[in-house]
């Protein structure tokens, strides 16, 4: 499907406050906590839903880091995705009109659900909040059980997008890919290419490129164990690594080292681990010219 980005990834964690400060020490700047609210019906209330997240918005799409925030409110999903394992675990595609992409998803694999409205209050640079407002298109796990893909539509984009929160201590310019470990790999590319992704070849595996330049890696565990040495998967298949563009690499270099986050140099990369990063690999990769 044309016109597809990597909107933004998702790590999924039991502690906010403390993915809160493992980000922070990465040189990131965060968005306060923002809580997640549904609208039940079309001219309904946004009505709370137990869930909320702090977010590195960048120039290029976004990361979040994803948890509970009300055990008395219903959040099944978010559980689930405990009970599997803490870390990357959402991958959502940025789209202009999620009614087209429920209508081509629905007519490609079973398991489209119908799009939905949902909202939080973002905090305000400035202070205060503003309600931002998406279209979302779930998946579920009959279509893509190895992460929770989705489909996104802002509504509000300038609400999300604020300049004062774009510029970080490490240079962080965009998210550039996210990556599947798969026990069958075969399977897993045809299920992104019945979405309408189209798959190339990548240096580990099959690549599917999005729109915004961004793209999404799947490879098997034996591959992945050439790609991240000394990583094992959580689970498979998985989710295993985010990579983002900096400015610099040498600035980042030196925000990890004044928190001392232990990260190491892969050719052209920077990365850190795991063990430093709520679950998931973290690459930076400093921008080209040509970006």
């Amino acid at each position: 499907m044309d016109g597809l980005t990597l909107d933004h990834v998702g790590i999924v964690v039991p502690d906010l406050d403390r993915a809160f400060e493992a980000y922070r020490r990465l040189g990131f700047r965060l968005t306060p906590r923002s809580s997640h609210k549904k609208q039940a019906t079309p001219d309904g209330p946004f009505e709370p839903l137990g869930s909320g997240n702090h977010c590195i918005m960048l120039r290029q799409g976004y990361l979040e880091l994803l948890g509970v925030t009300d055990p008395a409110l219903p959040h099944a999903s978010i559980a689930k995705r405990l009970e599997r394992y803490t870390g990357l675990q959402l991958f959502a595609l940025g789209c202009d009109d999620a009614s087209s992409v429920e209508k081509a998803w629905r007519t490609a694999t079973d398991g489209c659900q119908p799009a939905v409205t949902l909202g939080r209050d973002v905090p305000l640079a400035g202070g205060g909040t503003k309600h931002g407002a998406f279209r979302i298109v779930y998946l579920d796990d009959t279509a893509m059980p190895e992460v929770e893909l989705f489909a996104i539509q802002h509504l509000t984009p300038e609400v999300l997008w604020q300049e004062p929160l774009l510029d970080h201590p490490n240079t962080a310019v965009g998210l550039q890919s996210a990556t599947i470990v798969s026990d069958d790999a075969a399977v897993t590319a045809g299920r992104l290419a019945r979405l309408g992704l189209a798959e190339t070849s990548g240096p580990h595996g099959s690549r599917f490129p999005l729109a915004d330049g961004a793209w999404i890696d799947v490879m098997t565990e034996a591959a992945a164990a050439k790609a991240f040495p000394g990583v094992t998967a959580p689970v498979v298949p998985s989710a295993i690594a985010a990579s983002f563009t900096v400015g610099s690499l040498a600035a980042a270099a030196d925000c990890l080292a004044r928190d001392r986050v232990d990260a190491e140099r892969v050719g052209d990369r920077l990365r850190v681990l795991p063990d430093e990063a709520e679950g998931s690999v973290i690459d930076f990769v400093e921008q080209r010219a040509s970006d």
